[in-house]
C-alpha cells in the first residue's frame, strides 16, 4: 500500500517530547451530552459536543509545537446527523479540528465503499486541511472507489524529528458486520502493522504511533507488544481509560489505566490510550522519548470539555474528583454556527411527535450486558432490552406475510425515554439505512439462525450486537453450553395471532428481518445463504409508522412477552431478579441434586433440556407444576427445579404432597448462584 507523506526527513538522535490529542468513535454525535459524573452532583452537566471539542483541541494544542491530532475511527453513522446528511456534519467538524490522521473504522464501511469514498471527498472538500486517511490492512477491490484513497501510514516531521503514524481497522468485524464491497478485504491487523513498522524503520523513523480501530484488549495484548511500536491510540471498544483511582463518588466506569503501559517486542515501554465515545472527551497524552527513540515516560488522561458557563461550585467538585480533567471553554463560534444550521434542518423535518410513551423502554444486547444509558441493570438482567423486542414487533406488523420477525440487538442504538417520541428519536433508535426483507426458513433453519447469532460473539470474536431479538418467536439461551446447543424451548406464535407452540423443524416459516442480517451479516449465515424478498420498507420509517398507528400511549413491552424466556450466561449462571449484578456459578461444585443422599428436597442447579420442557410456571412464578407424565425427565418429584419459562422464577423444590413448589433453602442453588459481579457477563461476551 502506498505511503502518504506529510514530510520525511532524516531523524537525528535527540530527546523529543510529543503531545498526542485524540478522539474515537464519535458516531455522528455532534451535539453536547449531559451527565452528573459524581454522586454528590444532582443535576446533569453539559459536556463534549463538537463546538466545545474544537475549542478544547485548540486550547490543549496551544502553539501547536510537537502536537499530533488523530481520530481513531467510526466517525460516521449513529444519529440523524448521518441519516439525513451522509457525513457532511462530521466532515465539517473534523476539519475544524484539522486532524493529522484519521484511521477508518468498521462503521465507515456500513454503507459500502462508495459511501465511504463520498465521506472522504467531504473530508477533503471545503475547509480541508490535509488529513491523512489510514488503513494499513484495508485492501480495496479492483473496482472500488477507495482505490488509492487510504495509506498504510504517514510520517510527520517536527523539526529534525519524525513520527510515523500507522492506521489499522478491525478485520473480522468489518468483514462480517459491515458492508465493504465485494473484492474489498481487510487483512490481519498484526501482520499489517508489522509490515508498516518495518517500512518506517527502514526509513530511519524510530518513533511510531499506531492508530488502531481494533479495541482496547487487542491493542494491549497484540499491537502494543509488537517490536518498534511506541504508542497505540485506540478505538472500537468505546473504552474510557482514566489515570489513577477514584473514590466512590465517581460514577463512570473505567476499562483501564490511562495510559496503559506495556512492554513492546523490544522490551521497551509502549503506551496504550483510548478516548471513550460520542465526542465526549479529548484524549491528552504526553510522551517523552529518549535520544534513541525509546519511550522514557508517558502520562495524561481524558479531558472533558465543559461550557464556560458551568457553575463554579460544580466545576470545583469535578476538579477535586478529577484534577485538570474538566476543561472550561467557550464554544467555537464557527463550529457552533455550522452545527446550528444542521440542527435547524433536523428540527424542521424531525421534530414532529409520532407517539408517546408512558414508560421508558430499555436498551441492551445480551441480557445484563449493561448497554442502557438510562435504565438500571435490573431492567435488562433476566431477558434483555425492550427496544429491540419492540422493533421486531413493528417488523411483524408491517411485513404482513411474515410469521415471525428477527432483529439483531446491535441494530437498536439508544433507549426510548418516557414522553413524546419524535421522528428524530426514531432515527436515533434505528439510524441505519436498512429495509425489511422476508425469507422462508424451516423450523430447523430458524433454530440454526439463533445458534449462529450466539456463536458470533461467543465463539467467533464478533460483536455482541448479533444477539437475537424476535417477535412471534421465543427461546431460552444458555451461553455456557457448546456451540450449536445454546438455544432450547424454541416456540412460535405466528403473527402473534394464536397460541405458542413448539417450533416444527420441518415446517416452513416466513421470517421478516432487516436486510443487513438478512444478507448474512453479524454471523447470520443461514439467512445469507437463502434468497430474500425485499419489501422496500425502510425499517426506521416502518417503526415510526407502527408507533404512530397505536391509539394512545405506546405501552412498554411486557417482559413476559420478550423473545428471550431465560438467560444463562457463559459462566453458567442463570440470570434472575434475585441475583442482579451478582451472578456466578458454583465453583468446582456438582449440582446439588447429585449431592443429595436421598434425593428429597435437593437443589437442582443445572437443569437439562428435558427438565425445561417438563417445568411449567404460572404468570407470577408462584408455583411450578410438576408433569407426572414426564417424571423421567427430572431426578425425582422432590428435586429442586427451576422454572425457566419466566425469567424471575428462582430455583424451587417440588413437593408432591402439596403439589406446589417451595423456595430452596439459603444454602441451595439460588444462593450459590449469587456470588460474583456483573463482570462475569462482560467477560463472557465480546464487546462492541
Amino acid at each position: 500500500m502506498r505511503l502518504a507523506v506529510l514530510a520525511l526527513v532524516a531523524v537525528r538522535a535527540a530527546a523529543f517530547s510529543l503531545r498526542v490529542l485524540h478522539v474515537n468513535d464519535h458516531h455522528s454525535h455532534i451535539e453536547a451530552s449531559a451527565y452528573s459524573f459524581l454522586t454528590t452532583i444532582e443535576e446533569d452537566i453539559a459536556y463534549g459536543g463538537w463546538a466545545l471539542m474544537v475549542s478544547a483541541f485548540a486550547a490543549l494544542a496551544g502553539d501547536g509545537e510537537n502536537v499530533l491530532k488523530v481520530h481513531a475511527g467510526d466517525a460516521i453513522t449513529g444519529t440523524s446527523y448521518y441519516s439525513l446528511f451522509d457525513g457532511a456534519p462530521d466532515a465539517a467538524v473534523m476539519n475544524q479540528v484539522c486532524f493529522d490522521a484519521f484511521a477508518v473504522g468498521n462503521h465507515e464501511f456500513d454503507d459500502g465503499d462508495a459511501a465511504l469514498a463520498d465521506f472522504l471527498d467531504l473530508l477533503a472538500g471545503d475547509g480541508a486541511c490535509g488529513t491523512a486517511v489510514l488503513g494499513a490492512n484495508v485492501a480495496p477491490g479492483p473496482d472500488s472507489p477507495l482505490e488509492g484513497r487510504l495509506a498504510s501510514y504517514v510520517v510527520k516531521a517536527y523539526g529534525d524529528d519524525a513520527v510515523g503514524v500507522i492506521g489499522v481497522d478491525v478485520a473480522g468485524k468489518t468483514m462480517a458486520s459491515s458492508n465493504p464491497d465485494a473484492g474489498t478485504t481487510l487483512t490481519d491487523e498484526v501482520a499489517a502493522v508489522e509490515a508498516a513498522v518495518a517500512e518506517l524503520e527502514a526509513q530511519g523513523v524510530d518513533k511510531i504511533v499506531v492508530v488502531s480501530h481494533v479495541g482496547y484488549d487487542f491493542d494491549v495484548e497484540h499491537l502494543a507488544t509488537l517490536r518498534g511500536v511506541d504508542v497505540v491510540v485506540g478505538g472500537d471498544s468505546h473504552s474510557l481509560l482514566m489515570p489513577g483511582a477514584f473514590d466512590a463518588t465517581w460514577t463512570l466506569g473505567t476499562a483501564g489505566e490511562y495510559p496503559t503501559v506495556v512492554e513492546n517486542g523490544d522490551g521497551d515501554p509502549a503506551c496504550v490510550v483510548q478516548a471513550w465515545q460520542y465526542a465526549g472527551v479529548v484524549g491528552d497524552l504526553r510522551v517523552d522519548f529518549d535520544a534513541g527513540g525509546v519511550v522514557a515516560a508517558c502520562e495524561g488522561g481524558p479531558v472533558f470539555p465543559v461550557d464556560e458557563a458551568t457553575d463554579d461550585a460544580v466545576l470545583a467538585a469535578l476538579d477535586a474528583a478529577y484534577p485538570s480533567g474538566f476543561l472550561r471553554v467557550a464554544a467555537d463560534a464557527a463550529t457552533a454556527a455550522a452545527v446550528g444550521e444542521y440542527e435547524a434542518q433536523i428540527a424542521a423535518s424531525y421534530g414532529a411527535v409520532v407517539a408517546t410513551f408512558d414508560d421508558a423502554v430499555c436498551l441492551d444486547r445480551f441480557p445484563g450486558e449493561g448497554r442502557s444509558a438510562t435504565c438500571d441493570l435490573a431492567a435488562t438482567w433476566t431477558r434483555g432490552g425492550g427496544v429491540c423486542n419492540l422493533v421486531a414487533t413493528s417488523f411483524l406488523a408491517l411485513a404482513r406475510e411474515a410469521d415471525v420477525a428477527v432483529q439483531n440487538g446491535g441494530g437498536c442504538r439508544v433507549d426510548i425515554a418516557a414522553g413524546d417520541f419524535t421522528i428524530e428519536d426514531g432515527y436515533e433508535v434505528l439510524p441505519f439505512s436498512n429495509t425489511i426483507v422476508t425469507l422462508d426458513l424451516t423450523g430447523a433453519q430458524l433454530v440454526d439462525v439463533l445458534e449462529e447469532a450466539l456463536a458470533q460473539p461467543l465463539d467467533d470474536g464478533g460483536s455482541t450486537g448479533s444477539y437475537p431479538y424476535a417477535a412471534g418467536l421465543r427461546f431460552a439461551v444458555d451461553a455456557s453450553r457448546p456451540r450449536g446447543s445454546r438455544v432450547s424451548g424454541v416456540e412460535v406464535n405466528a403473527r402473534l395471532a394464536g397460541a405458542w407452540a413448539p417450533v416444527d423443524a420441518a415446517a416452513v416459516y416466513a421470517v421478516a428481518t432487516n436486510d443487513y442480517i438478512g444478507g448474512g451479516k453479524d454471523g447470520y449465515h443461514t439467512f445469507g445463504a437463502l434468497e430474500s424478498a425485499d419489501t422496500f420498507l425502510l425499517y426506521t420509517q416502518s417503526f415510526l409508522d407502527y408507533l404512530e398507528d397505536i391509539d394512545g400511549p405506546v405501552p412498554a413491552p411486557d417482559e413476559a412477552d420478550f423473545s428471550t424466556t431465560s438467560f444463562t450466561d457463559a459462566a453458567g449462571c442463570l440470570h434472575t431478579s434475585a441475583n442482579v449484578g451478582a451472578c456466578a456459578p458454583a465453583e468446582d461444585e456438582p449440582p446439588a441434586a447429585e449431592e443429595a443422599d436421598d434425593g428429597a428436597g435437593a437443589c437442582f442447579s443445572a437443569p437439562g433440556e428435558a427438565l425445561r420442557e417438563a417445568c411449567a410456571c404460572d404468570a407470577t412464578c408462584a408455583t411450578c407444576g410438576y408433569d407426572a407424565t414426564a417424571s423421567d425427565s427430572v431426578t425425582g418429584p422432590d428435586d429442586c427445579i427451576t422454572c425457566l419459562a419466566v425469567g424471575d422464577c428462582v430455583t424451587a423444590i417440588y413437593d408432591d404432597g402439596t403439589g406446589s413448589c417451595a423456595p430452596c433453602e439459603s444454602d441451595g442453588a439460588a444462593a450459590r448462584g449469587a456470588a460474583a459481579a456483573v463482570a462475569a457477563v462482560a467477560a463472557a461476551v465480546a464487546l462492541l
